[in-house]
């Protein structure tokens, strides 16, 4: 695992600056906005994510962070649905551009992101659900210790005129601790 160094991104941010080998992980700022709503309009991206990328950026609370390699932003990391009650959340993760996807950056991500959120947050698991069809994700989830805890099946309703989506889940969990 590569060296993780943390410092805020601004004197009044609760939001850190996550060095992790070739990406850091930052505040979300303005001129990410466009980029962002780009992304949204990529039909592949909003299936493989499962929404829109918006979602997570601006619905989170503030816990959606961006990556960047090179000096771009190049995708999101974030929690949401958090069950303080049960404590746990969802993990949010997306690479946007195609080109960047398979390069080892969404495991950096995930793997930084999950240090951070495991020496700050009272959570007892973390999961996530991916497209049982996207096996590039899964095992980039599994290397960061995330395990298969079961499969959520497409509902076929005849209310819908086509299901949701075309594949079923698989969701994972790992522990936060």
């Amino acid at each position: 695992m590569p060296a993780i160094s943390l410092e805020l991104a601004a004197p009044d941010s609760r939001v850190p600056t996550l060095r992790a080998g070739r990406i850091t992980l930052r505040q979300l700022r303005s001129e990410d906005i466009a980029a962002i709503l780009r992304w949204d309009s990529q039909a592949d991206l909003v299936h493989l994510y499962g929404g829109r990328p918006s979602e997570l950026a601006f619905q989170t609370s503030g816990c959606a962070i961006g990556i960047e390699q090179a000096g771009r932003l190049i995708g999101l990391v974030g929690l949401s649905g958090e069950t303080w009650a049960m404590r746990s959340a969802e993990l949010r993760v997306l690479i946007a551009d195609p080109t960047d996807r398979g390069q080892g950056f969404g495991r950096e991500a995930v793997s930084a992101f999950l240090g951070h959120i495991r020496a700050t947050a009272d959570l007892d698991f973390i999961y996530l659900r991916v497209l049982r069809g996207n096996e590039p994700a899964i095992r980039c989830y599994e290397r960061c210790g995330f395990r298969r805890a079961g499969r959520l099946r497409v509902r076929q309703d005849h209310r819908y005129v086509s299901p949701p989506l075309a594949d079923d889940l698989v969701l994972m969990v790992a522990e936060a601790r």
